[in-house]
């Protein structure tokens, strides 16, 4: 398989950008406690800062799902093209994985999920 167009770097920055809000969230939250003597500020900060460091979780979570399907297509032949990372015109969509081949086209999703999935008809 060629690869025309490699994976951006979206995730990554969001990955990054979500740890630099969460330090910098835990840092005022420190700084305001020492000055102001009030606990609940460390706290409150700590929460917040909780919910961003979650969310570069999930971004690297999803750069390691991109990798993964990535790197299992390697092995299809040279007959087939992969595109990484479609950007969608006038949205915030994305295509994750598109494949042009001898038998189609190909569209991949990739989700970087564990647990039990259901599917109950369409939901």
């Amino acid at each position: 398989m060629r690869v025309l167009k490699k994976r951006g770097k979206y995730l990554e920055e969001k990955a990054k950008l979500s740890t630099k809000f969460a330090k910098v969230i835990l840092l005022i939250g420190l700084v305001s406690t020492i000055v102001l003597k009030n606990i609940v500020l460390l706290f409150i900060a700590f929460i917040i800062s909780f919910y961003f460091f979650e969310n570069a979780w999930k971004y690297r979570r999803g750069i390691a799902g991109e990798e993964l399907v990535e790197e299992s297509l390697q092995e299809l032949s040279d007959e087939y093209f992969l595109l990484n990372d479609i950007t969608l015109p006038q949205t915030r969509m994305n295509i994750d994985h598109l494949i042009l081949g001898p038998n189609g086209i190909f569209v991949i999703e990739a989700k970087n999920y564990d647990g039990k999935i259901v599917c109950y008809g369409d939901t």
